[in-house]
This record gives structure tokens, C-alpha cells and sequence, in this order.
């Protein structure tokens, strides 16, 4: 089996670590309601070839790196310009409250592409903001589905 996924480990007063494979993406807000950094870079045509977004032949969310491949390093990185798995470590503060959110490419994109700052709907108890998160990027992904196709049930997988 090939997936994309991102993980992420922390302890108190620790650096946050998040490694990732993929397109899915984590994103931390120093407060809620602060604006969302991302901390990742996708793994697919997009970030190989950003000139060409609205050209590029084929799916540009087609992924250059993902779990379960036989590409090493070496050769993803002369193909795609980025390593199989990457990873990034931000320092911990003593008492330093953040935000952390991890988001499949169902989730981020159709925020992304509707311009709306992730921001705005992670406010609240972690639980609600995942569930606002995740309903508005589905509601958003149908009304896009259906602008293009209106036969297509099916939205993305917002996870």
C-alpha cells in the first residue's frame, strides 16, 4: 500500500518535530486565531513544477513522494527535488501555547482555493474547530465538484 501522511511529536517544553510524506500538510498557530504557518512543503506536481499549476498535464496533485514507494533519497531528489520523507523542528517555549493541525490535501485545498484563511475556522475547543475545519472544506469541495460537473456526488476526503 502508497498513502501520504504527516506526523508530528512534541513534549512539554520540547522541540515539535512533524515529518512528512506526501501532500498532507501541518500548520501551527501560535494562538488561535492567529494567522496559520504551514510547516510543510507538498510532495506533488505542484511544488515540482509551481509555474506551471494551471498547465500541467494530468492531475497536479499527483503525488512525487509518498509511504510505500522504492524511491530513496538519492533519486527523488534528482527527479523531484525534495527527499522521500522530509522533516522540520520548531523550538518549545516554556509555556508557549500553539496550535497545531494536521490536514489531508481533501481538507487545506478547498480552503486554499477558495481563499479562505484556515485561521478564521480553527477558533474554539480543538474538537470544534476540527469539525468546522473539515465541514467547511467539504461543503466548499461539493460546490466545486459541482461547478465543474454537475452529475458528481462526491467531494474530496476532508480528514
Amino acid at each position: 500500500p502508497s498513502a501520504a501522511a504527516v506526523v508530528a511529536v512534541t513534549a512539554p517544553n520540547r522541540p515539535l518535530t512533524v515529518a512528512w510524506c506526501g501532500d498532507c500538510r501541518a500548520y501551527i498557530l501560535p494562538r488561535p486565531g492567529n494567522t496559520a504557518q504551514r510547516l510543510t512543503n507538498d510532495h506533488n506536481l505542484r511544488r515540482v513544477s509551481p509555474e506551471d499549476d494551471e498547465t500541467l498535464p494530468g492531475d497536479r496533485s499527483m503525488l512525487t513522494s509518498l509511504l510505500g514507494t522504492c524511491d530513496d533519497d538519492e533519486s527523488a531528489l534528482t527527479s523531484f527535488g525534495h527527499p522521500v520523507v522530509e522533516a522540520v523542528t520548531l523550538p518549545g517555549a516554556p509555556g508557549e501555547s500553539r496550535r497545531l493541525v494536521l490536514a489531508s490535501c481533501g481538507a487545506y485545498e478547498p480552503h486554499e482555493d477558495g481563499g479562505h484563511p484556515l485561521a478564521g475556522e480553527l477558533t474554539g475547543t480543538p474538537r470544534e474547530a476540527a469539525r468546522r475545519f473539515t465541514a467547511k472544506a467539504v461543503q466548499l469541495s461539493l460546490a466545486a465538484s459541482r461547478a465543474l460537473d454537475p452529475n458528481r456526488p462526491n467531494a474530496d476526503n476532508a480528514t
